[in-house]
């Protein structure tokens, strides 16, 4: 009996022991468990920012419909010159919009490089069937051209994916080239209307352009920091719009387009040959400096994509005012003499490059009068020749040669800014298109 209870007392206390031990586990693992819950909640809430801010998204609707209110008056009710103006503006102000934007997508120097160069690309390659395709379509091809920037832009807006974002690029640098071409015919008919207004002049397309340029990156980079899909989302509605005012108030112009002829023959000239070389190695590296120089801006020097957005203010405005001073008094000083004085600027600068903020701010200002010499002289330049050693069509295919040489400046600048950063460095970069430029501009004297 004695020997029965000892077993039988045995095995109560065996039992209670267990059972507070699978107390005790149980309650382990619970609190193992919720700290590991816990853990990962706050790792996932902590790394992954969401692209559309619910808290915000009905404002920014509101704000962007508030906005195209007047550009809704403006294109319908306004007369076919200021629409004009309005395309040329938006076409500038897309290339634009994004610069700031892009080191928020592509990650590493070439995925960027690849990225700005993509739009430029694809209106290169499409010039060729787009001159062919525009000529006695021009109102369609505008059509078609504002139809692909804008849903470029919105599949920008509303996918923040690489690979989607290549695809609108590419879209929009097709849809660039159908509206600039379609607009050197409908803005001539539309000019020609008021021909003998004191208020308006063909110059203010080329003022519109230079609006698109300078608030493009500003406007981009405040936009983004509101609401990624912001900027994107206005634009490509506003640009919807000026579809909608196209088809309802152009008419196809009554002088068709001038046919295509060949233009590589024209680059055995040296006259023509030199000046688009300069503009397109002067745009190369105009193009590398915008493609890079907001990556150093925003990771290495830690700016938010708004306040780096406002740099480029200090390329474009003395670009812009450089075009204005020099282009009236370019004969009169000489094309030489400022093209060589603006090449020099750039390739000194460029030596001098660094990452401090000042210094790159110099840099800017400096690249932006040498773009601005550059531009106020070479087209003035190839159009004086033009019309002293060709006829008309070949003195209209010596101005498309100059445009395509911008083009090919803008898709071999951010490719080989690209490489040179992921190989050596931000200051490599600048310096080896310092040396590009100094011994072009060596060589062009020593001529």
């Amino acid at each position: 009996m004695i020997l029965h209870g000892w077993f039988l007392f045995a095995l109560t206390s065996a039992d209670r022991v267990l059972e507070e031990g699978l107390l005790d586990l149980e309650s382990l693992e619970s609190s193992f468990l919720q700290i590991s819950i816990e853990n990962v909640t706050l790792t996932h809430v902590s790394e992954v920012s969401p692209w559309v801010s619910l808290g915000t998204v009905h404002m920014s609707i509101y704000l962007v419909a508030f906005l195209l209110v007047p550009i809704c008056a403006l294109a319908f009710a306004g007369p076919k010159w200021l629409l004009v103006a309005m395309i040329t503006c938006a076409d500038s102000t897309c290339t634009e919009l994004p610069m700031a934007i892009f080191p928020v997508i592509a990650e590493g120097p070439v995925a960027l490089g690849a990225l700005v160069a993509t739009k430029p690309f694809g209106q290169l390659l499409a010039t060729p069937l787009v001159l062919r395709f525009t000529r006695h379509r021009e109102v369609k091809a505008m059509e078609l051209g504002l139809l692909l920037q804008s849903a470029g832009l919105l599949l920008q807006g509303f996918t923040p994916s690489l690979g989607a974002w290549f695809a609108a690029r590419a879209a929009q640098g097709v849809g660039s080239g159908l509206v600039l071409t379609a607009n050197m015919a409908t803005g001539t008919d539309a000019f020609e209307e008021v021909k003998d207004s004191n208020y308006v002049e063909p110059m203010i397309l080329v003022y519109s352009m230079y609006i698109g340029a300078v608030c493009g990156a500003p406007f981009g980079g405040v936009g983004f920091t509101i609401q990624p899909f912001l900027p994107f989302l206005f634009l490509g509605l506003a640009e919807l719009l000026l579809l909608a005012a196209v088809h309802s108030k152009l008419d196809a112009p009554s002088i068709a387009m001038p046919g295509t002829q060949p233009l590589l023959s024209l680059l055995q000239y040296p006259m023509i040959s030199r000046p688009v070389a300069l503009i397109c190695l002067l745009v190369m590296y105009t193009a590398a400096l915008q493609a890079m120089l907001f990556r150093v801006l925003e990771e290495d020097l830690e700016l938010t994509v708004g306040a780096a957005s406002f740099t480029w203010l200090f390329q474009a405005w003395p670009a812009i005012l450089g075009v204005l001073c020099l282009g009236p008094a370019a004969q009169r000083i000489g094309f030489r003499l400022i093209m060589l004085t603006g090449i020099l600027l750039a390739g000194t600068s460029a030596l001098l490059a660094d990452e401090s903020l000042t210094v790159l701010i110099l840099e800017l200002v400096a690249v932006g009068l040498a773009l601005g010499a550059e531009n106020a002289t070479v087209p003035r330049l190839l159009e004086d020749v033009g019309i002293r050693h060709f006829e008309a069509p070949v003195s209209n295919n010596i101005i498309t040669l100059l445009n395509l040489g911008q083009q090919l400046g803008y898709v071999m600048g951010p490719l080989t800014g690209a490489l040179l950063c992921h190989v050596s460095s931000f200051q490599t970069m600048c310096r080896f298109f310092g040396v590009l430029l100094l011994g072009y501009a060596l060589a062009h004297t020593a001529d």
